[in-house]
Parts: structure tokens; sequence; C-alpha cells
């Protein structure tokens, strides 16, 4: 499902391989399910005149992710790292992520902004065919710091790279906003490619 991108990277924070063409349509796919997922989930946190509950995933990553037999469709699974914060009651905090590329290292628990951050994290890994900072021989101690100094991994235009660095950086607050924003590079990629000339 992956191929090796040519010349690799100086950067050890980035994977060198990246999803394969013939499958960069259905991973595109799986990145708008989760997603809609995580909008779902939050939509609770918006309910007017105030939410009754809300509700941030905390630990999304590809082992929380299921996909149907087709292959076709991905949903997420397991709340046991959520946060679920009600109108009555504070929040109960589950278990913490243990990726070391995650952005609440020192906070108290996840947020609606660490489920975007995290997203980020899955569609690169599904893009790159690794989790950010991984199977780059980084350190420990140096796969935790790539977040306080906001060293991102690359990952081009076409695999999602800009809407990946958007959740890292803050830039999309919403799971609505990723929507629109995939949709959006997906229309994008499909008008490049039926410009392309033809090798007939």
């Amino acid at each position: 499902m992956y191929k090796q991108r040519d010349g690799g990277s100086d950067d050890k924070s980035t994977a060198c391989a990246r999803v394969k063409p013939a499958h960069l349509k259905l991973v595109c796919q799986w990145a708008l399910h989760l997603a809609r997922a995580l909008e779902f989930i939050h939509s609770y946190s918006f309910e007017k005149p105030s939410p009754k509950i809300s509700i941030a995933f905390g630990d999304l990553r590809v082992e929380s992710c299921w996909l149907d037999a087709s292959g076709t469709s991905l949903s997420i699974f397991g709340f046991l790292q959520s946060t679920v914060c009600t109108r009555w009651a504070g929040p109960y905090v589950g278990g913490i992520c243990h990726n070391r590329f995650q952005p609440f290292t020192n906070r108290a628990g996840p947020t609606l902004e660490t489920d975007l951050f995290l997203w980020g994290c899955v569609v690169y890994e599904l893009m790159a065919g690794y989790w950010p900072g991984e199977g780059q021989g980084l350190e420990y101690e140096d796969k935790e710091a790539l977040v306080s100094r906001k060293e991102w991994p690359r990952l081009e235009a076409k695999y999602l790279g800009e809407v990946v660095r958007k959740c890292w950086t803050g830039g999309i607050t919403s799971a609505g906003e990723i929507l629109s924003a995939v949709r959006t590079a997906v229309a994008e990629m499909t008008t490049r490619l039926l410009t392309l000339p033809s090798m007939a």
C-alpha cells in the first residue's frame, strides 16, 4: 500500500514512504469518515442554548479505527480515553494517549482541539505509513519534543498535507472545517488529474 519516495528525506521526523496513488482516493475517503465521526462526537458540545454534555474522543489513532468488511468504510471505536464534561459535573478524564507526538503532554486531558490534532496524526500515518515522528530513528525524547518545538513532519498537499498541518497548528478549529478542507483538497486533486494531458 506504500511506496518509498524518491530521494528520501533529510528531516528525520518525516517518514519517507507515501501511500500508493491507487490507494490515495480510498485513504482520502477514510479521512472524511474520521472527520465525520469527530463532527458527530463534538456536536453535543455545540447544543443551544448551552450544551448538556461535551465529549472529546481523546485517543484517536489507527488502532481505534475499524474497517467494514468491504474495506471502504472506516469507523472509530473505544471511548476509554475520552473526556466527558456535563453541565452538572466537572470533566471526567479517561486515560492519556501514549503516543509521544501528541499535544497534551502538560495538560490535564484531551479537548476538542486535541481530537483535531490527532486526526492530523492519523491521516499522516495513513498517508505515510508511520505515526508522526515514528520510524525515522528518533530517540524517545526527540519524538516528544517535536510538538513543543513545532517541528511538524512534512506531508505533501496531494496527501492532504496542508489540512494535516492546519490541524497541528490550530489553523482548523472544528471537525466541520476538516470536512470542508478535505472535500476542497480532493476536488482540487480530481481537477488536476482530469486536466493532465493524455498519454495516448
